[in-house]
């Protein structure tokens, strides 16, 4: 089984320069385009979806720390 190199990143991430890198060394990126785009890429919205749940469950650990 081969691990899949797959950078999650948000809209801060979406450029040109940081594309052109990953698809140089034959990563795929999951980053949502940012609405200035005039060409929208594209991305995969279901791996997007499980990085903003994991980005949330963090959030709230950071909210509820007194718990801990």
């Amino acid at each position: 089984m081969t691990a899949t190199r797959e950078p999650l990143g948000d809209k801060a991430y979406d450029s040109d320069g940081v594309r052109g890198w990953l698809a140089s060394v034959n990563i795929t990126a999951t980053i949502p385009d940012r609405s200035h785009r005039k060409e929208p890429v594209g991305f995969d919205e279901r791996s997007y979806q499980r990085r903003h749940l994991v980005e949330n469950a963090f959030s709230d650990l950071k909210q509820f720390r007194g718990i801990a």
